[in-house]
């Protein structure tokens, strides 16, 4: 079996401001409006704005004090729901490059993001604490995507602290580095990327299994 890739990706930022000082005649009572930062269609492939893998992570508690690694390339010794390292489908996983990366945390614990600093941690996630309550995390490169190098950065490590924390996340990717394709027919659609932190991201996706040399209908 194989992913049948139909994903809109959508990075978004949501503000309502209010009046609340109940005095009449000074404008709108209200105001709300969302910026889309970013937006993409990705089909199935290896190229840009092409996607090949997924891994979806179900809401799962970090223990006050404990850690989580995220093995961004293999997802070693992480289970979705289909097996240890495995997809939706329960195949095995090795991302090359990651198109969309999003973490959700709930609770009223902090979240500590950051590489790795034992080994191999994957640089491009960055350093953040995210504070009690709903926040989110996340990175979004459809076009050019981001480099995983298995043993050389490819770790984000967790930490929890001040009390229980719950988190999931999403990982959209592609299993063959597009620079290394060999498809020649391939052109670049451009860079569009954001980085989101504390931010609204929505991902609508939809997956379906296809047989081995089956040519997916997208």
């Amino acid at each position: 079996m194989a992913l049948n890739f139909s994903i809109n990706l959508r990075a978004a930022v949501g503000v309502r401001l209010a009046n609340t000082l109940g005095v009449t005649g000074i404008g709108v009572a209200s105001y709300a409006h969302t910026f889309t930062l970013a937006q993409a269609i990705l089909s199935t492939g290896n190229e840009d704005t092409n996607a090949s893998a997924l891994f979806y992570m179900p809401p799962t508690t970090l223990l006050n004090g404990a850690t989580q690694i995220i093995d961004v390339y293999d997802y070693e010794g992480i289970d979705g729901g289909a097996g240890d390292g495995r997809d939706p489908l329960g195949q095995p996983l090795a991302i090359e490059e990651l198109v969309a990366f999003q973490l959700r945390k709930t609770g009223s614990g902090v979240l500590r993001i950051e590489p790795d600093p034992d080994f191999a941690g994957w640089t491009p996630i960055g350093t953040h604490v995210l504070s009690t309550g709903e926040q989110h995390i996340g990175l979004f490169y459809p076009a050019d995507g981001i480099d995983v190098i298995d043993g050389i950065s490819h770790r984000i490590k967790l930490t929890a602290s001040s009390d229980d924390v719950t988190y999931t996340f999403i990982a959209v990717g592609r299993t063959v580095d597009d620079d290394e394709s060999s498809s020649s027919s391939s052109t670049s659609t451009g860079s569009s990327s954001s980085t989101l932190s504390s931010a609204s991201s929505t991902s609508s996706i939809s997956i379906s299994s296809v047989s081995p040399g089956e040519s997916p209908a997208l």
